[in-house]
């Protein structure tokens, strides 16, 4: 269920002059208010429910992926996965598994997110990323509490909050997000203060047909800090589903060796518990 901005503690003026809106850096988190109300998931205290999202255990998106001059060139998939326990907090496993490329331009990116579906923040993160120019390996456990984190090789460092993210868990808060036209969102929530801020813009909306059915969408663009893939700020743009499930129906997004390469949703399976129709 989308919370109301007023939770939010968010500062939405109109455009100026510069062409998009600013939200004051005090919006650090957007779970906040929901955790102090319904407790929190700490080892030696009694589970507390995971709030209704628009995603459940269970949910599972495939997808075609296509690059503009090749054509379909694999596929990814993302999915909610079972719920496993870190360091005492129940968490779902959150994973994306892309598998692209042409010939000896070939790749895999998987990556894995523990989020406490509670408090909106990741407790671990791996990502294991392999191109014929590169090989990168990320293995992260987050202490959201404490505000820091470590990485198997040895790195570690501060975070700018208590209700981190990474860059997978981010899609996820997307499909939480009280959007409105106009507005830019300004998160500090990435699990290394070094890669924040987060920019989340509603740009727009679109009809999509897929194989899975015809959606009406909502264009979504997030940027993001990361210099080791996008030597800077990187672009994301999401087509998501324009109702309460928020389902990302297309992926724009940059890929090692390939450029631009676009995620179409080709196959959608659900929880047993989730009833909706597939298509729109």
């Amino acid at each position: 269920m989308a919370r109301p901005a007023a939770q939010l503690g968010l500062c939405r003026v109109r455009r100026v002059a510069i062409g998009f809106c600013v939200a004051l850096p005090a919006l650090a988190t957007i779970a906040r208010s929901q955790t102090a109300s319904a407790g929190q998931n700490l080892p030696g205290s009694a589970p507390v429910a995971a709030p209704v999202r628009p995603f459940a255990v269970g949910e599972r998106l495939e997808y075609r992926v296509r690059v503009p001059v090749f054509g379909t060139v694999g596929r990814g998939v993302l999915s909610v996965g079972a719920i496993d326990t870190v360091r005492g907090v129940p968490t779902w496993v959150l994973r994306f598994d892309v598998d692209a490329g042409v010939g000896p331009l070939h790749g895999t990116d998987h990556s894995a997110s523990w989020l406490d579906p509670v408090r909106m923040s990741t407790m671990r993160y791996t990502r294991d990323e392999s191109m014929p120019s590169a090989h990168h390996r990320d293995s992260v456990e987050v202490f959201p509490l404490e505000r820091r984190w470590t990485a198997a090789s040895g790195e570690s460092g501060i975070s700018p909050s208590d209700d981190p993210l990474d860059e997978l868990s981010f899609i996820f808060l997307l499909r939480t997000l009280p959007l409105a036209s106009d507005s830019m969102l300004v998160f500090h929530r990435h699990y290394d203060v070094e890669r924040s801020p987060t920019r989340v813009q509603l740009l727009g909306r679109e009809t999509i047909t897929t194989e899975v059915g015809t959606f009406r969408t909502i264009i979504v663009e997030m940027r993001v800090r990361d210099h080791q893939r996008f030597r800077g700020e990187g672009v994301i743009r999401f087509n998501l589903s324009d109702d309460s499930l928020r389902i990302p129906i297309r992926i724009i997004s940059p890929m090692r060796e390939l450029g631009t390469t676009e995620l179409l949703l080709r196959v959608r399976s659900v929880a047993a518990s989730d009833g909706a129709p597939a298509g729109r």
